[in-house]
């Protein structure tokens, strides 16, 4: 059943509080850019392949704003892959989703149905389904740290929830989406945040 949802009530998606950032310099992004570069420099990688998505990582940084970057630099800190960090920011960055679209179209195969719940949007639904499964696909991918590492972690799981419900939000009132069964896509979201939590 379709519930008529308008921006303004879509912050029952979101599971944490996230509060409006004030206007920042361009110095003081740049600022921001530079030291998230820094701190992905210096991560240890054992792989190239692991280096050749830190250096696109690198790049993307300075097409973010600042509260993406600010979220982006906690999971560098966290030691989050470089193709993961890429794949949770791939919904609101089509940079970062071209990467991954690059690296997974072969096997996307995964079960996140997100089609169905919005009838009248279905390009934004997919793009939604995509993000899952890039998030879905990296992780898997990675030998160096999955996420369920974190899974006990307040701080992390509350972080991740918080910032990935507010990718979502900012995606749908862009895209005008404003009709869609909005306890499916809650308990969409509730599996895929399981799911990669998972040990």
């Amino acid at each position: 059943m379709s519930a008529e949802s308008g921006p303004e009530n879509l912050d029952s998606l979101m599971m944490g509080n996230v509060s409006e950032g004030s206007e920042e310099s361009s110095e003081s992004i740049a600022a921001r850019i530079a030291a998230a570069q820094a701190k992905l420099a210096k991560v240890k990688k054992d792989e190239q392949e692991a280096q050749d998505f830190d250096e696109k990582l690198a790049k993307i940084l300075k097409t973010l704003d600042y509260e993406l970057i600010d979220f982006v630099a906690f999971l560098i800190d966290k030691e989050v892959p470089s193709l993961t960090i890429l794949a949770l920011i791939s919904l609101v960055s089509n940079s970062a989703g071209k990467v991954c679209y690059t690296e997974f179209h072969k096997t996307l195969d995964s079960h996140f149905a997100i089609v169905p719940l919005m009838p009248n949007n279905e390009k934004e639904a997919h793009k939604i389904e995509l993000w899952l499964k890039f998030i879905h696909h990296a992780n898997a991918a990675s030998k160096t740290l999955k996420l369920s590492v974190y899974r006990k972690d307040k701080e992390f799981v509350g972080r991740l929830s918080t910032e990935t419900a507010k990718m979502l939000k900012d995606f749908l009132i862009k895209n005008k989406v404003t009709e869609f069964d909005e306890e499916k896509l809650k308990k969409a979201l509730a599996k895929y945040e399981k799911e990669i939590f998972a040990e």
